[in-house]
């Protein structure tokens, strides 16, 4: 028997087991599925969703995915693949997968409590006057870019 078979073996067996600790170590990859969660939040009003499928998704489906993210599906449109559903839970879009839910009402509050947080404050001095000087000899006119000329050559359109 030769010596290489054997050490053929004890390298393929060093490499699997390097590869299953190696794997099991690692953090695990977010999957399409949504999240299901035990226990489902209401945070007071209920917000708007439009939740979008792959193309073809049963309406079963879409429903079990809806519901298991703490939502109710008000409609589906099948020939789209998108849902509308409504969720008190602040989490839905997270559960359901932020790149597949959009409410435009939460953006709208967001948008709101950022416009409260943001307003800027000036505190340098503002200037007393505006300036009344004429500029129109800085301004672009018809004589500057010799419109009378191309005139002569067409009348355009």
């Amino acid at each position: 028997m030769s010596r290489v078979p054997a050490l053929g073996r004890i390298t393929t067996a060093a490499v699997c087991v390097t590869l299953a600790v190696t794997a099991s170590s690692l953090p695990t990859i977010a999957s399409a599925e949504p999240i299901t969660s035990a226990g489902c939040i209401s945070a007071g009003h209920s917000l708007r969703y439009l939740v979008l499928f792959d193309q073809g998704e049963s309406a079963p489906r879409v429903d079990s995915t809806i519901t298991s993210a703490c939502g109710d599906v008000i409609t589906y449109y099948p020939q789209i693949s998108v849902a509308v559903a409504s969720s008190a839970d602040p989490d839905f879009a997270e559960m359901v997968g932020p790149d597949r839910a959009y409410s435009a009402q939460a953006s709208a509050d967001t948008d709101h409590d950022l416009a409260k947080t943001d307003r800027v404050e000036h505190t340098g001095a503002r200037p007393a006057t505006v300036s009344t000087a004429d500029r129109t000899g800085e301004q672009w006119d018809m004589r500057l870019i010799d419109a009378g000329q191309a005139h002569k050559i067409t009348e355009g359109s």
